[in-house]
This record gives C-alpha cells, structure tokens and sequence, in this order.
C-alpha cells in the first residue's frame, strides 16, 4: 500500500491508479490514510474482480485512454512493479499519439515534446538458458537463435492465452512469408500444455527463470530475437504480440 500511494503521487496526470477494495468502508478509510492513499474504490462482493476475470489478489492491469484492456492481468508485487514501470514508457500503448497541426503525431506541437528516454533492452545479447521440451528433452535457446525467433511467453491457465489461443494455432497453420520461427515458452506442467496443441516448439519454464530473463512479466508476451539479440521491446497481450510476428516479415 505504500508503494501503491507513492505511484499515486509521482505519476499522478501520466497514469491514473485506481485500487479495488472489498471489505468494510471504515477499515479501508484507516488503512488508505495510514499510507496516504487515494481513489481506493470498493467493491460490494467480487462483481469487478468476477469482470476482470481476477482470480486473487494482488493483481492488476492496466486500462488505456480509449477504455480498452492494454496489458494481461499479473499478480504479485514484482509483476505489478513492472507493469507499472511498462504503463509508463511506451511499452504498452496507454496513451494515444500526441495530435498535431497535421493530424500526425511528428508534426506540429510533437516536435516539442522531449521523446521519453529509452529503457528497452533492444540489441542486448538474448538470455543463454537451457529449457525442456514437453517430452523433457533439455533445449539450449542459444541453439534457436540462428534464425529469427519470436519468443511467446504463455501460462495454459491463463485466460487471455486462452483466449489467444485459436489464432494462434491458425497463425502457426498459415505464417505469412518471411515470418520468425515461434517458440513457446510456458509455465504449468506438460499435461496442462499439451492439450492446447501447439504445433510450435513449447519449452517449459515451471519457476519463471526465463520470463525474468527476458524481462516479461505477464502472459501473454512475447519479444523478437534476431542474430542472437533482442530486436524489440516487449510486447504485452495478443494484439502486441501478433503485430510484432507480422511486422518482422518482410
């Protein structure tokens, strides 16, 4: 709660952060002015968790200027550390283009906005890690990096990968030309993936060790790598993550 309360304060006009509370009235007042905190809204039961399909708590995700879903819904306070971190930098796209005299954003009043500094980790080696397969075959992701790859990371329980999921098998089905080669990288058992039928390589990654590696904190996300580096930001939900596997082709 304090960390929430200082995000409150130093992003206040950039990122509007909300909290969603059940419980009694007053023990939320005392525990909001404990810790400084404001726009806590409550809930009557589980009616905005059931919406936002959040099953726990802490969870979050962010919401853009145009009243859609931007991100996944992660859990945890280091997940939602970094989502916050992401809201914040054009990682996931929350605030639409500045408009201009020409009704583009590289024109007019843009050119005086100082561009946010970039903390992506574009052109840095990719993470040097050995995963298994759903068969328990040990893979080395140096091994992959030979062509272009796009790495998805993916949760089998997760509903947005579920609902990701058809159009991902008929993108596997029918790439366009020139598209990178798509490895899977999954937490949850074999037998919780393996029914999904995936026709990409699925590598297992039970403890989350490659997630944080290549700095990707939600599902679904996914990154590009080209020639051994990482040749994008990462992308965060399906929309993100497809338009980053079709804008690689040529």
């Amino acid at each position: 709660m304090p960390e929430l309360a200082r995000w409150q304060r130093e992003h206040a006009g950039e990122l509007e952060i909300a909290v969603i509370a059940s419980g009694d009235p007053e023990h939320n007042r005392a525990k909001a002015s404990e810790h400084g905190l404001g726009r806590v809204l409550l809930q009557s039961e589980h009616e905005v968790s059931d919406a936002y399909q959040a099953a726990g708590t802490p969870l979050a995700v962010v919401i853009g200027y145009d009243g859609a879903i931007r991100s996944p819904t992660v859990g945890g306070a280091e997940a939602i550390t970094t989502l916050v971190a992401q809201a914040t930098r054009p990682v996931l796209a929350v605030r639409p283009p500045a408009p201009s005299a020409n009704g583009h954003a590289n024109g007019g009043g843009a050119a005086s906005v100082r561009p946010p500094r970039d903390r992506s980790r574009v052109g840095e080696p990719a993470p040097d890690l050995v995963l298994s397969d759903l068969d328990g075959a040990r893979v080395a992701l140096t091994d992959l990096y030979a062509e272009s790859t796009l790495a998805i990371f993916w949760n089998p329980a997760c509903g947005f990968c579920q609902r990701m999921l058809d159009d991902l098998k008929a993108f596997e089905d029918d790439p366009p030309d020139g598209a990178p080669r798509i490895i899977v990288i999954s937490a949850g058992e074999p037998d919780a993936v393996r029914p999904q039928q995936l026709s990409s390589l699925v590598l297992l990654d039970p403890e989350g060790a490659a997630m944080r590696a290549f700095d990707a904190h939600g599902t679904p996300m996914g990154l590009l790598v080209e020639r051994g580096r990482i040749a994008s930001r990462v992308a965060a939900g399906a929309d993100a993550v497809f338009e980053l596997a079709r804008s690689s082709a040529p």
